[in-house]
């Protein structure tokens, strides 16, 4: 794929897998496990996101969360809050199908393995257990980073310098060679 060549040479780092969900999927994973929480501090409309929810926590179905992660418009931070709600929801999908619940109701379960394989795109070397650590690592509310950026502007600016040392540390830290 282009986008990780790109990302390897332009950040000097090999990356081992890649998986891409489209706009449908991430309505169908949503939707598979019977919808996710969002928070709203406010009143939200935007209409090029086609979001429009009310103040407040509220089940949202797919289409619903596809909006909020989405939106940059409806927030003062745009595209930062924008990568801050697709990680929320993906958590929440994390969360989600990897509950009892999943295992328990045979509909989720199939409707989330149906999701997952008609609607991600992996390399052709990932195996299921880096696609199971992967999955793993999405639902953890610890691991999740953005890459350092220089401004606050729309869209933000990487601070490739920053991102450098940041993936340095990354490659250091998964050899082993940091405490």
């Amino acid at each position: 794929k282009l986008l990780v060549k790109t990302i390897e040479s332009n950040l000097h780092i090999r990356i081992d897998h890649y998986v891409e969900i489209g706009f449908g999927a991430f309505v169908n994973a949503v939707d598979a496990v019977g919808g996710v929480q969002i928070c709203a501090a406010h009143k939200l409309n935007d209409w090029r996101a086609d979001l429009h929810i009310k103040k407040g926590c509220q089940n949202a179905d797919g289409a619903t969360a596809l909006a909020f992660s989405r939106s940059r418009h409806a927030f003062q931070l745009g595209d930062i809050a924008r990568a801050e709600h697709q990680r929320v929801i993906v958590r929440e999908v994390g969360q989600k199908a990897k509950s009892l619940w999943t295992f328990v109701l045979p509909w989720r379960y199939i409707a989330i393995n149906d999701a997952a394989v008609n609607g991600l795109t992996v390399d052709n070397t990932m195996s299921i257990w880096s696609m199971i650590s992967m999955a793993r690592g999405m639902s953890s509310v610890k691991k999740s980073c953005t890459l350092p950026l220089s401004s606050f502007t729309t869209p933000p600016p990487v601070d490739l310098s920053r991102t450098r040392q940041l993936m340095t540390y990354f490659a250091n830290y998964h050899s082993g060679s940091i405490p």
